[in-house]
């Protein structure tokens, strides 16, 4: 099988045999636009280019015959807005989940419909990823883009357009845009006619593990497979990291450790909370509450670039990371006395405040770069910690917590959320997160993966972090000081917001 991932900085395939042997896998990095406070954008067409070079290079890698791929797995970021028109090609820039410029229209929303209904149709509170305020700003700023739209669709369900040519999108690509009517699994369409947009700028839904088309010759001819391939509709790449993972049972919980900081904590019931966001598990049957921090990886790519250009550009093949991992380790925990805020790009769950802005508290002229490095992992952990305990207070406590993504491979990052948290915390090694689960998820759509338990021989925990109760002490009142660092600030930052504009 070969699974596919479009993540916010990187496009990422893996082939994987039948037993969960991964063949090979590849990744190729896209950029991240930001031309204003907020504003997060990408060129699909940069996804497309990305996909066709990793899948190219697995089937390098591999030395397999492209013809013995028997699925394909797709997912992605969620839910970034993609407007195509009828030939599939972009009419404007992807606006990205994380995105945070239509607070006018967001109020709109909330001035139009109560919270409460919305709530009751959707599982979700008014958040700054939903389309309609997007699709009405779009309106709003770039009217042209809208008129030539054909239709609107994510991030993974614009490459498997490329490669089948069906315009489609999965059940919780639209719960997480804010358009399903969850109770009756389809589109709330009542909105679009409140926003005055077409209702046939939807695409059709299907379900995660369902085939929505085949490998086009025109797709096959640029990528090196086999035209006729069956692709399952996939999801989001948080739910399909969980898969990865083996976060399958009720009380698992996945931290996602990448460009932005995810957790999926699996239920058998259907429990929505407006402080989180909430997905059908890929696993029929099965739910998650799924949170999600607009910046996580993202921000060290930020600080990697912008105070140490020397290390982003080496060229002796260091990881960067690495190094900056190693100096961060010499930093006692509470990073001598420096709590960031990572609201870079507002915030989503649990706080849902598109205003919110990165702070750093505590710099004297004693600190360096290397403290501030630090008090970003630690910054995150924060973050996670909120999450969970948000679920603690709704009396789920995770019986089982695993690291999944590439910032997952930094033992001290996993080692200062495991300290913050004070759960121990799974890792597995050889795993390469949402495209694993892709690939698992393209084997049992096209029937070739009889049981959703296969995905355990999968699965191999490499590693177990335990918490240090002297830091776990010690980052109790570093996070108390976090969470107060906002409650003051958060009417600064909408006034702030409204002197910037």
């Amino acid at each position: 099988m070969l699974g596919v991932d479009v993540g916010t900085t990187s496009t990422k395939a893996v082939i994987v045999e039948l037993s969960g042997r991964i063949l090979s896998q590849s990744s190729s990095e896209h950029e991240l636009t930001v031309a204003r406070p907020g504003w997060a954008e990408e060129d699909p067409r940069d996804w497309w280019d990305g996909l066709v070079s990793v899948i190219k290079q697995c089937l390098s890698q591999s030395s397999i015959n492209a013809g013995k791929i028997v699925g394909i797995g797709v997912s992605g970021q969620i839910p970034t807005m993609v407007l195509v028109d009828e030939n599939g090609e972009p009419t404007r820039k992807a606006i990205l989940y994380s995105d945070s410029r239509a607070v006018d229209e967001m109020s709109w929303m909330r001035k139009t419909i109560e919270d409460e209904d919305i709530f009751k149709i959707t599982g979700y509170s008014v958040q700054q990823q939903f389309w309609i305020p997007k699709l009405l700003w779009v309106k709003a700023h770039d009217p042209q883009a809208l008129e030539k739209a054909h239709k609107a669709i994510g991030a993974y369900d614009y490459l498997k357009l490329k490669l089948s040519g069906n315009f489609t999108t999965d059940l919780n690509n639209a719960l997480e845009a804010g358009l399903l009517n969850f109770n009756k699994s389809e589109w709330w369409t009542d909105v679009l006619d409140m926003a005055r947009v077409d209702r046939d700028l939807l695409p059709e839904l299907r379900r995660p593990s369902e085939v929505i088309g085949e490998v086009s010759k025109a797709a096959a001819d640029e990528t090196g497979l086999t035209s006729g391939t069956p692709i399952v509709a996939g999801s989001g790449d948080t739910v399909c990291s969980a898969l990865s993972a083996g976060v399958v049972r009720s009380n698992d919980l996945m931290l996602m450790y990448g460009t932005t900081g995810c957790f999926v904590y699996c239920t058998k019931e259907a429990c929505p909370d407006p402080r989180f966001y909430f997905d059908y598990h890929v696993i029929p049957g099965m739910y998650a509450l799924n949170g999600c921090m607009a910046t996580s990886g993202m921000l060290l790519r930020w600080f990697r670039d912008n105070f140490c250009r020397e290390l982003a550009n080496d060229q002796n093949g260091v990881d960067p990371y690495k190094m900056l991992d190693q100096a961060a380790e010499s930093v006692s925990a509470g990073s001598e006395g420096i709590v960031i805020l990572p609201y870079f790009m507002g915030e989503k769950t649990p706080i849902n405040d598109p205003y919110a802005r990165g702070v750093i508290l505590g710099l004297t002229t004693y600190h360096s770069r290397t403290h501030v490095y630090r008090a970003l992992l630690e910054a995150v952990a924060y973050g996670f910690n909120h999450q969970l305990m948000i679920l603690r207070e709704l009396g789920h406590i995770p019986k089982r917590v695993v690291a999944v993504n590439g910032g997952a491979k930094s033992r001290l990052w996993r080692q200062i959320v495991t300290d913050v948290i004070g759960f121990n915390q799974d890792y597995v090694a050889t795993n390469p997160g949402a495209p694993l689960g892709d690939a698992f998820l393209a084997g049992i759509g096209v029937g070739q993966i009889e049981s959703w338990d296969s995905i355990n021989d999968w699965v191999k925990v490499t590693d177990t972090s335990q918490p240090d109760l002297v830091n776990h002490d010690r980052y109790r009142k570093m996070y108390a000081v976090y969470r107060s660092m906002y409650e003051h600030l958060k009417k600064d930052f909408t006034d702030l917001a409204a002197i910037s504009s």
